[in-house]
């Protein structure tokens, strides 16, 4: 009676030792998403494009509070990106902003062979948060060819 008595104190303080660190744990967890959300949200400032494409799936609603003021298009692979390039130079516009993230649905060398042919693209920022990795992102300006100069 008397050990299990203490066996049960001592998984009750363990417990509430270990929740006590996943706690904090998530604690400095959401004050690096909310530095990167700060810093997402001063580079897109940033950026003279109307056009933000991107394929991180949660990227859109990260910037819900742009709606108004940029569009936002998202593709979910390299088929698409390509497609929706080729709808943008269609329809004259002349440049976009890309994102990609870490884990990019965009993957194929010769997606961004193609890309290259039609669109001049540099690489502006490059967003890495310590223990985010899954959120690394890579912002790149690009700029459409005249389809004249294909």
């Amino acid at each position: 009676s008397r050990i299990s008595r203490r066996l049960i104190v001592g998984l009750a303080m363990l417990l509430f030792v270990v929740s006590f660190l996943i706690q904090l744990h998530a604690v400095d967890t959401l004050f690096l998403k909310k530095r990167h959300s700060q810093q997402l949200a001063a580079v897109i400032e940033k950026l003279d494009n109307e056009i933000l494409v991107t394929d991180v799936f949660w990227l859109p609603e990260e910037l819900s509070a742009l709606y108004f003021k940029r569009k936002i298009m998202q593709v979910n692979s390299d088929r698409h990106l390509l497609k929706l390039v080729d709808q943008l130079q269609a329809q004259q516009v002349e440049s976009f902003a890309y994102i990609r993230g870490r884990y990019s649905r965009v993957r194929y060398q010769v997606t961004f062979e193609e890309l290259t042919r039609k669109v001049d693209f540099t690489v502006t920022h490059q967003l890495v948060t310590e223990k985010l990795e899954f959120m690394e992102l890579q912002v790149l300006s690009c700029k459409i060819k005249d389809p004249m100069q294909e």
